[in-house]
C-alpha cells in the first residue's frame, strides 16, 4: 500500500482536511463542487497504520464528494481500518469513526440533506467487523453502531425522510435494515438493537407513495 498519498482532484470552492498519520495510510479522494459553498471533507487518522480511505474497500475508485455544501468527517484508529465514502448532491453530512484492526466503514450518500453516523469497532484482523450506511434520496437521518467480531450491519434508506439507528453487537451476525419509501421511521421509535452469536437478520419497512 502507498506510504501516506493524498491523490485529489479539487474543483471549485472546496476544501479537503487530511491528517495522515501513523505509515502506510491512503488516502484517495475526488472532489467537485457545482455550487458556490463547496464541499468540505476532515480526516484524522488518529495515529492508524495501513488505513485506506477510498470510493470502495479495494480502492478501485477515489473517495467522492460531487455536488455542494456536502461535508463529512471521517476518522479512522488503529491498524488497517478502511472507510469507502461517497456523497452526491445537496448539503449531505456524514460522520464516520472506524476504531480496531481492519474494520471497515462505508457511507454512500445520494440527494439531498441526509445525515448519516457510522461507528464501526473490530477487535480481531482475521474477522474484522463492517458497517455499512446508504442513502438514496432526500433528508433521510441514520446512525448505524457495529461492534464485536465479524459483525456485519447494513442500514438501507431508499426515499425521502426516513429515520432509523441500527445497533448491532456480537459475533458472526450478519443484519440489513431497509426503509423503501417516505417517512418512515422504526418500529419501536428507538431504532433496532440485535445481540445474536450467530445468525442472519434481514428486515424491510416499506410504504408506497410519490418520492420527493
Amino acid at each position: 500500500m502507498r506510504g501516506s498519498v493524498l491523490s485529489a482532484l479539487l474543483m471549485g470552492a472546496i476544501t479537503a482536511s487530511p491528517s495522515l498519520a501513523g505509515s502506510n495510510n491512503s488516502v484517495d479522494l475526488l472532489q467537485v463542487s457545482t455550487g458556490q459553498f463547496g464541499n468540505t471533507l476532515t480526516i484524522d487518522q488518529s495515529g492508524a497504520d495501513n488505513s485506506l480511505v477510498a470510493g470502495d474497500r479495494l480502492a478501485l475508485t477515489p473517495a467522492r464528494q460531487i455536488g455542494d455544501a456536502n461535508s463529512g468527517n471521517i476518522t479512522v484508529s488503529g491498524d488497517g481500518g478502511r472507510v469507502a465514502f461517497g456523497q452526491s448532491g445537496l448539503g449531505n453530512d456524514a460522520v464516520a469513526t472506524v476504531t480496531g484492526l481492519g474494520g471497515l466503514g462505508a457511507i454512500e450518500q445520494v440527494g439531498r440533506g441526509n445525515g448519516a453516523s457510522l461507528t464501526v469497532e473490530s477487535v480481531s484482523a482475521l474477522f474484522p467487523s463492517e458497517g455499512v450506511i446508504g442513502q438514496f434520496g432526500n433528508r433521510n437521518t441514520a446512525t448505524l453502531t457495529v461492534s464485536g467480531t465479524n459483525v456485519r450491519g447494513t442500514l438501507l434508506q431508499t426515499g425521502s425522510n426516513n429515520t432509523n439507528s441500527l445497533n448491532v453487537s456480537g459475533q458472526d451476525s450478519s443484519v440489513v435494515f431497509s426503509q423503501l419509501g417516505n417517512n418512515l421511521t422504526a418500529p419501536s421509535g428507538e431504532g433496532v438493537s440485535v445481540f445474536t452469536n450467530a445468525g442472519n437478520v434481514s428486515i424491510t419497512q416499506t410504504n408506497f407513495g410519490t418520492l420527493r
